[in-house]
């Protein structure tokens, strides 16, 4: 019988085969030596390039700050992006500055395994902000996603019209191609966009809707607005049907709008949402959608929430600034007979103008920029409904307010908040500065400002203020927070057609203070039907 066949090796091949594993074992405590070794260098890299963040920003170098964001990214240790996460939330206030940190953390590979670890060891009944931070960071990528996807459909808009019209005579008959050029490679970067970690940053985005601050869950569903991803609907229908039970704040129409963009529905019952979703959710991609929300069109109003110049207050914790600078006493009606220095103060007597009959007179005052603001804020104080908390703020070369804090809207305070109205003057220059630090600063709770003013901000009266660090700070102090300013300026064209550049100026200012928001702007013009027999409040 034979037996089995045992290889038999040498004392030299047994010893070569030891001498070997000796060699394997000693390269690999040495290569282990040497990435420890990397490491704590490139720490000591990483916590120097720290260091000059903190120099950069302070001396406001942002161009040099964002570089060195971007240096520290590069190490792509777990190091590098915890030094990048904590400075972005605690040093960070500089819009540009903050995208960028932004984007370097939502492209590492470990950054939803870093915040779901984050998110997990904090206190959800805690401070809100670190968790409204987490949310940009997650949704940076979906959020580039989807504005590229507006820029695509804006230009095969404009593709098919310029196809179906023909090219225009002596046009270059090169732009439809650069056009589909341009389209291929923007579906190109969307396409990129769809990674896995996105997709797993979405979904962790869920946890968000759930949070116990309502600044955290409306990060999350503007989030989820702008991505235009299909995973976001059912989360959203499903936070609506818990809100339709409490009092309907901003996150309520927030969510509502949200769900408008995403699908072109505006559903009243929750009940109508789950069966027009059941049967679509499987196949159902908000970027392959062509409706009424994603062209701009407004979804229909809802409810009987108060309007400030058209536009619903649909917030229960809001914040009135208004201004009162001297200019405020121009008359904006300025087709009456009579009206001379269009301030309604000279009687018809200043140059160009004729002697004003008492009712000229009442006419003209009526249509006074600051009456027709406070008619204006007379009208929604009386209609807000008990359960909001309001407060209103003034502005001139000085800021003051209604009250210390915001107030319930209770019969006794509205009242009381109107005679604070009616005794409003005009006088003094445009702080604009300090009147949005002071909205700001009201209560924790607020969640909306609308601002009324007519000039561009300018304390001493002699030269405009630079813009620039207004919104700056309006960023820093909002930037957990997502309060959307809604902006009013005055319709910046006399009823004869003429253009008046100081308004147009100071409208282009609101327009920009409303859009770094969010929120909306709107012109006030002269309703002709309204006299002072008619007031319309």
């Amino acid at each position: 019988m034979s037996r089995p066949f045992v290889p038999c090796f040498s004392i030299e091949s047994r010893f070569s085969r030891i001498l070997t594993l000796l060699v394997v074992c000693a390269c690999s405590f040495m290569f282990a030596d040497f990435s420890v070794a990397a490491e704590a260098m490139d720490a000591k890299e990483i916590k120097k390039l720290k260091k000059s963040y903190g120099k950069a920003i302070q001396g406001q170098e942002n161009d040099s700050a964002i570089d060195i964001i971007r240096q520290i990214s590069a190490y792509g240790t777990s190091d590098a992006l915890e030094t990048v996460y904590d400075l972005g939330y605690a040093n960070g206030s500089v819009p540009s500055v903050y995208d960028v940190i932004c984007e370097e953390l939502s492209m590492m590979t470990s950054i939803v395994e870093h915040i779901t670890e984050r998110y997990d060891k904090i206190d959800s009944k805690g401070d809100f902000r670190e968790r409204v931070y987490m949310t940009d960071i997650l949704a940076y990528p979906t959020n580039k996603r989807g504005e590229l996807n507006d820029k695509k459909v804006s230009l095969q808009k404009q593709l098919k019209r310029l196809e179906e019209s023909g090219p225009r005579p002596g046009s270059d008959p090169s732009i439809p191609d650069r056009m589909k050029a341009e389209i291929d490679r923007l579906q190109k970067q969307i396409d990129r966009l769809k990674g896995q970690q996105n997709d797993e940053a979405l979904k962790l985005m869920i946890l968000f809707l759930e949070d116990k601050s309502a600044f955290v869950q409306g990060a999350a569903v503007e989030a989820f607005r702008k991505s235009q991803s299909g995973v976001s609907v059912e989360p959203l229908i499903k936070l609506l049907e818990k809100l339709v039970k409490k009092r309907k704040d901003v996150l309520y129409h927030q969510v509502r709008d949200a769900l408008w963009e995403l699908t072109g529905q505006d559903f009243e019952l929750v009940e109508e949402w789950y069966s027009w979703w059941e049967p679509r959710q499987d196949s159902f991609d908000p970027m392959d959608e062509s409706h009424e929300g994603k062209t701009g069109v407004k979804r229909k109003r809802r409810g009987n929430d108060p309007e400030f110049w058209g536009v619903p207050v649909e917030s229960k914790n809001i914040v009135f600034v208004i201004d009162t600078s001297g200019s405020m006493k121009y008359v904006h009606k300025d087709d009456i007979p009579g009206l001379a220095r269009g301030d309604g103060s000279d009687s018809g007597q200043g140059s160009g103008g004729g002697q004003m009959t008492a009712d000229q007179q009442r006419l003209a005052r009526f249509w006074t920029r600051m009456e027709m603001a406070k008619r204006e804020l007379r009208k929604v104080l009386r209609k807000m409904s008990k359960d909001a908390a309001f407060n209103c703020v003034r502005f001139d070369t000085t800021v003051s307010k209604f009250k210390k804090k915001a107030t319930p809207a209770s019969n006794g305070n509205k009242k009381a908040a109107i005679k604070w109205v009616d005794g409003l003057k005009h006088n003094g220059n445009t702080n604009t500065m300090d009147s949005l630090i002071e909205a700001f600063m009201q209560d924790a709770r607020t969640n909306t400002i609308f601002i009324l003013s007519d000039g561009l901000p300018s304390v001493d009266g002699k030269a405009n203020d630079p813009t620039q660090p207004i919104l700056d700070k309006v960023f820093e102090l909002n930037r957990f927070r997502k309060i959307k300013i809604h902006c009013f300026g005055f319709h910046p064209f006399t009823q004869g057609g003429q253009q008046m550049p100081a308004l147009t100026e100071a409208n282009s200012w609101l327009r920009k203070l409303a859009e770094s928001t969010g929120g909306t702007y709107t012109d006030m013009k002269v309703d002709p039907k309204l006299n002072p027999d008619n007031p319309g409040e």
